[in-house]
Formats: C-alpha cells, sequence, structure tokens
C-alpha cells in the first residue's frame, strides 16, 4: 500500500484546500491512502476537512514535529502545498532517500511579484531535488518546463454534489468567492463596479472571502458610497446558498490563477463567468461559451461585459447552462482523483 502525506502550509481554506480534501475524502482505492494535515495550528480548514470525515494531523508550525512524522510514519510520498514548505522537505530527503516528494503547484508563477521571481530562481537551481510536480493548468505546466522542472503533471480541480440545471433566482445579483488579497484584483474591481452602477443602480455585488488586507477593501466601498450595492459576507464555509440566488460570477484576478475551484461551482450551478484572460482561466472559461474573458486592466472591456450579460438574459442564461455541462465532461472529482491515484501508483 502507498502511503501519502498530503500537507498545506496553513490552515486557512481555499480552492486549492476544498478540492484536494474533497478528493481525499473520497477515495476508495485499496492501493493509496491519504493522510491530510496542516504545517500550522487548527484553523477553518480543519473543521471544514472534518465535517467530510477527515481528520487532519497538525504540526503547529514545528518542523521537528513533521520531521518526526515522516520518519516514524509510512509514507512513501509528501504531497506538499507550499512552496516554502517544499524547500525544507526537498533537503530533507537526505535523511530519508526513499521518500518521494511532490510539490503542487496551484497557481502560475509568471508574474513580477517577490515570490514569483523567488520562487523561479530556486527551483531552476533545487528542482532536480524533488521528485515531480502536480500542476492544475496547462498555463502552470507551461512555466515550469520553461524553468526545466521534470515529472509535471496536470490535474485540474474538480467538484462534485452537481446541483441540477436551475436559472439564477436573482438575476441582479453577482458575486465573487475569492479571498481578499492583492493579486485578487478587488480595488481595480471597485472602481468597474462605480462605473456600472452609473448605468444600471439596481444591482447588487456579494463579495465572499477571508480578508487579507486589513480591512483595506472595505474602506474603500465605504469611501465610494457603495454599501447599497456591494456586500462584504467575509468568510463563508458553505457558499452554496449564495451561487443558488446569483445570476453571474466575477473573478477580477490580476495574476497568479491556475484553475479556480470558485469557477468550477458557479459553472456547475450553471453561473456564467467574467474574468481577465490571465494564466489558467481560458482553459476553464470559453470566450461567449460559459463566460466571457477580458484583456487585462481593460476595466472599460470588464464593464461592458458585465452589462451586456445582466442585460441578456437569454445569453445569460444559454452560457451558464454550457457552464455546467463543461464542469460535468472535464472537471468532476472523480476524475481529480483518478488522476492523483494513478499518478501516485506509478512515481
Amino acid at each position: 500500500m502507498v502511503r501519502v502525506l498530503v500537507i498545506f502550509s496553513s490552515s486557512e481554506i481555499g480552492g486549492a484546500e476544498k478540492s484536494i480534501t474533497r478528493f481525499v475524502a473520497e477515495n476508495r482505492n485499496k492501493e493509496i491512502t491519504y493522510t491530510c494535515a496542516s504545517f500550522s495550528r487548527r484553523g477553518p480548514w480543519s473543521n471544514w476537512a472534518e465535517q467530510l470525515k477527515i481528520y487532519p494531523k497538525h504540526f503547529d508550525n514545528s518542523l521537528f514535529k513533521l520531521a518526526h512524522a515522516i520518519l516514524t510514519e509510512d509514507y512513501k510520498i509528501v504531497y506538499v502545498m507550499g512552496f516554502r514548505l517544499s524547500i525544507f522537505l526537498r533537503f530533507f530527503k537526505i535523511f530519508k532517500n526513499s521518500l518521494k516528494i511532490i510539490q503542487g503547484v496551484r497557481w502560475n508563477p509568471s508574474s513580477n511579484s517577490s515570490l514569483d521571481f523567488v520562487f523561479r530562481k530556486f527551483e531552476t537551481v533545487f528542482g532536480w531535488l524533488i521528485d515531480g510536480y502536480i500542476v492544475n493548468s496547462l498555463a502552470t505546466k507551461n512555466s515550469l518546463q520553461r524553468l526545466k522542472c521534470k515529472n509535471i503533471k496536470l490535474i485540474y480541480n474538480g467538484i462534485d454534489n452537481i446541483p441540477k440545471n436551475r436559472k439564477p433566482s436573482d438575476y441582479k445579483k453577482i458575486i465573487t468567492i475569492a479571498n481578499l488579497s492583492k493579486r485578487k484584483g478587488y480595488e481595480n474591481y471597485i472602481k468597474v463596479i462605480k462605473n456600472i452602477l452609473s448605468v444600471n443602480k439596481d444591482l447588487e455585488f456579494v463579495f465572499i472571502g477571508k480578508d487579507f488586507l486589513n480591512g483595506k477593501i472595505q474602506n474603500l466601498i465605504k469611501k465610494e458610497s457603495l454599501e447599497k450595492n456591494i456586500i462584504y459576507l467575509g468568510f463563508q464555509e458553505d457558499v452554496s446558498k449564495y451561487l443558488s440566488e446569483s445570476a453571474l460570477f466575477v473573478l477580477p484576478s490580476l495574476y497568479g490563477e491556475g484553475c479556480p475551484t470558485s469557477i468550477l461551482e458557479a459553472g456547475s450551478y450553471s453561473i456564467p463567468v467574467i474574468s481577465y484572460k490571465i494564466d489558467g482561466l481560458p482553459e476553464v472559461i470559453k470566450n461567449y461559451e460559459n463566460g466571457i474573458l477580458i484583456e487585462p486592466y481593460d476595466e472599460p472591456g470588464f464593464k461592458t461585459a458585465i452589462l451586456e450579460l445582466m442585460e441578456n438574459m437569454e445569453l445569460l442564461d444559454y452560457m451558464g447552462a454550457r457552464g455546467r455541462e463543461i464542469v460535468i465532461d472535464r472537471f468532476t472529482l472523480r476524475q481529480t482523483l483518478s488522476k492523483h491515484n494513478h499518478f501516485f501508483l506509478n512515481l
């Protein structure tokens, strides 16, 4: 039997945590077992995982505890989500040469950010110390291939429990599910919303996600007097209620996206998606098929696309139905699980 330790760098909950923990919970293959863990202490992900009958380990930010677990427990493979943590683990192989280290790269490291710059430099020099990479977009795979990384496996995110085809209960509601961070593009998006509301004051925008900007977005909403039209709900463990009410999903990210689980969730609810044409998003969003792609930083184009769909229910419903079909065809949890199992069993 192959034992795999799946370790996240923190206990926060995002698309990676959702997608991977869900397929672990669905695994029934007796040739492989997964143990989920967080390098940090308990957090929102821990509670959510336990609802799926996954009871994760926590290493309390201690490299000693992590090393002790790897040395004393019979893990054949460590599947690590987190670049910094992967640095320690690949050098740890000096003490356990038989251990296989696989790094999950859930974003496209091609931007000018300091993290992406360090990642590229490090992998160019030390990528040979790792046994492989699992990526969730072709854009990310291409970026790693340019760094001469070896054994790169593309596995898209997947979801389960796909709802029946439906129409939105509110054709005025637009939803965004993404943590509040710089790369998610909320500041630019608020400018777009302000311009949209000058044309249609009846639209309602819902923001869901944990705040990593210390209230900056909330303050900007107040500054622009948009409180009546923009509702920030913070982190929500279950987003199904909000998706079922919404007509359109907007992801305003500026860089660093792979295959966002949130987009797949929107598609499963027959909700079309508007985003910038960056990284792995064109692999999920087919222009004017299940959503609209806008050239990066084209704020007028973003405004036009949102208004076009919100003023054309027939087109919106068509794209939503097509989005659901695409999710069922290409992005199911069963496919994600099967491809992970096959990859690990053949290492």
